[in-house]
């Protein structure tokens, strides 16, 4: 089926512009959140790409950064919630740019994307890497206003991040009280 053509009077000549089609985001094949994805792939890569490669999949995360590549294009980092810094690294289509920019770090958002697998080795020694996704759309997003109020709540949400060793000496004081 041929899109409508709009012909567009200009001086010195004419122009043909497709019309714009309202966009139609792919449906999601799978769900996961950014910590589960990323674990999967630094725990078993080959069984991953099978089951992640080139599917769309929801992923819920929490926003760690923002930032253009070499194209120009947008990135959204989500915590992976991995010790080395790890992230789940989402390429979102250029009709959801505008919207995504506008994310802080530490909003909740879902992002629907078509998975792409491991990037560029970052840890030799285990292969670790951060798992890309690309053709990414910003399906749902935390309001600005609801942010959490420092670095300890998104800790608290989030079960792959170690807390701070005082945490574990505070909990061995109290255990050790309620113990005598």
């Amino acid at each position: 089926r041929e899109q409508p053509k709009v012909i567009v009077k200009e001086q010195p000549k004419d122009i043909i512009q497709e019309q714009p089609k309202t966009e139609r985001i792919p449906p999601a094949q799978l769900a996961a959140d950014a910590p589960t994805l990323l674990n999967s792939f630094l725990q078993d890569e080959i069984t991953s790409n099978q089951h992640f490669v080139g599917k769309y999949v929801d992923i819920d995360g929490v926003v760690m950064g923002s930032r253009r590549d070499s194209s120009n294009r947008l990135l959204i980092d989500l915590n992976g919630a991995e010790i080395r810094g790890l992230l789940v690294q989402c390429l979102m289509v250029v009709s959801h740019e505008e919207k995504a920019s506008k994310l802080q770090p530490g909003q909740k958002v879902t992002i629907r994307g078509r998975v792409k697998g491991k990037g560029m080795i970052i840890d030799p020694v285990d292969r670790a890497a951060n798992v890309l996704v690309d053709n990414s759309y910003l399906i749902r997003f935390q309001s600005k206003d609801k942010l959490p109020i420092d670095a300890k709540d998104i800790v608290k949400e989030s079960p792959w991040i170690v807390p701070p060793a005082d945490a574990y000496r505070s909990e061995e004081r109290r255990v050790g009280k309620e113990c005598r």
